[in-house]
This record gives C-alpha cells, sequence and structure tokens, in this order.
C-alpha cells in the first residue's frame, strides 16, 4: 500500500503529534509533584499505577518503531 504526503498529512501525522503531545504534558505534570502532602492521599497508587500505563505505552511505541523499520516503502 502507497501513500501521498498529504494522505500521511491527514491520517498518520495527527496521532504522531497527539502521541508526542501527550509525552511532554506527562513531563509536565509529573514536574510539579515536587512534595508528599501531609495527609493521606492516593498518589502513590496512582503513579504506580501510571507507570505500569506508561510502560505499556512505550512498549507498543517501541513496537511500532521496529515494525515501521522492518516494512520495505510502499507496504
Amino acid at each position: 500500500m502507497t501513500t501521498t504526503l498529504a494522505e500521511w498529512d491527514e491520517k498518520i501525522a495527527p496521532h504522531l503529534h497527539g502521541i508526542s503531545a501527550g509525552a511532554n504534558m506527562c513531563a509536565r505534570h509529573v514536574g510539579q509533584l515536587v512534595y508528599q502532602p501531609t495527609f493521606e492521599t492516593l498518589a502513590f497508587e496512582d503513579l504506580q499505577k501510571l507507570e505500569r500505563l506508561l510502560s505499556m505505552a512505550l512498549d507498543k511505541v517501541q513496537r511500532a518503531r521496529r515494525d515501521f523499520r522492518e516494512k520495505p516503502p510502499g507496504d
């Protein structure tokens, strides 16, 4: 399957931009977690869940990158 630059810009590029924006947003928000409060929160459990989620997302990105590299142009 071949695609034109215009089709790529319409169908693929928005997803890449969204992934990048989400990663940047995550990095910014994590930077705001500068101290542990004196009251009880679920923050630690939430961070554990987020770590698992981000780990799974990274695995998917790495797999997609490998798949992308292995495909010949036009497939």
